[in-house]
């Protein structure tokens, strides 16, 4: 038995002409399907034991890359190179990968798309950091991948609390996480919503946009990240997972008032030091 989550991915805008004014809806949505087991205990798998890779030949303009990690096996489907090394290090923005990861021989390389199925040896119990770990091991044995981290210079969002220990009245602390959980299986708020959904929807009758979402402050930074197209570092020092819903108004690339007055977070552009992924060597896959 497996559960299946959702993640954002991409950006989405759709512009809609009226009498009076032009509507933009803003959907923040995935390309990733990642699913988890729904046993909580025993060991982690341990080890890859066999592996195959076929390089995807569908050439159509719309795909859905799926990563799934169940007891015992993991299956990708479609996904480029340039997704598994950025599932396998958190980068989880597109629209910061570029920033964050770097070095890549041709474009070529990293766009390339694979279908892989690999049998687990170990435990059946999996963990964020143990996809993470399995991910690595599977890039440095078949495609000679190897990388190093940096600490770069560059111009970021950082987001801090106004006032540390002081939530805003839209952000409250949750007892519940939703990594691993379906919207079928997520709790609801008062509207009978899943409160585990992510992302940046419209709002018709309040005239704009609503951020919403559900988990530790590393999932409200990857929205931020995908609507300002831009790397946002998190300096909360908030742990634990929070729900959270911000009215955005009519602008949602600019969310700086409202994450102030909503949520008592300050996102403040500056220059930082920022942690990036440095590519020293990948290659296609070796065969099977």
């Amino acid at each position: 038995m497996s559960k299946s989550v959702t993640c954002p991915c991409s950006v989405h805008l759709h512009v809609f002409s009226g009498t009076s004014m032009v509507r933009i809806v803003c959907r923040l949505t995935m390309v990733c399907l990642f699913a988890f087991p729904s046993l909580t205990v025993g060991q982690e798998p341990q080890e890859l034991d066999v592996v195959s890779i076929r390089e995807n030949q569908s050439t159509s303009a719309h795909f859905t890359t799926e990563l799934r990690l169940t007891p015992g096996r993991l299956q990708v489907v479609n996904a480029s190179l340039e997704d598994l090394v950025a599932a396998a290090y958190g980068v989880m923005s597109p629209t910061t990968r570029d920033q964050l990861i770097v070095g890549w021989p041709n474009s070529d390389v990293k766009l390339k798309r694979f279908d892989i199925t690999a049998t687990l040896r170990g435990g059946d119990r999996v963990t964020q950091e143990g996809r993470r770990r399995l991910l690595l091991a599977l890039l440095a044995t078949r495609f000679g991948f190897k990388a190093h981290k940096e600490a770069r210079s560059m111009r970021s969002h950082v987001l801090t609390q106004l006032k540390k220990g002081v939530l805003g009245p839209k952000l409250r602390r949750v007892d519940f996480d939703c990594y691993g959980v379906s919207l079928a299986e997520s709790p609801k708020d008062d509207d009978g919503q899943p409160l585990c959904r992510q992302g940046a929807r419209s709002d018709i009758e309040r005239e704009g946009f609503i951020l919403r979402g559900s988990g530790n402050i590393d999932v409200l930074i990857i929205s931020l990240q995908n609507m300002l197209r831009a790397v946002v570092v998190d300096a909360t020092g908030l742990q634990g997972n929070f729900a959270w819903e911000v009215e955005l108004g009519l602008t949602p690339t600019a969310p700086h008032t409202p994450l102030r007055e909503q949520l008592g977070l300050n996102l403040e552009q500056t220059q930082v030091s920022v942690d990036v992924v440095v590519i020293d060597s990948v290659s296609m896959p070796t065969p099977n």
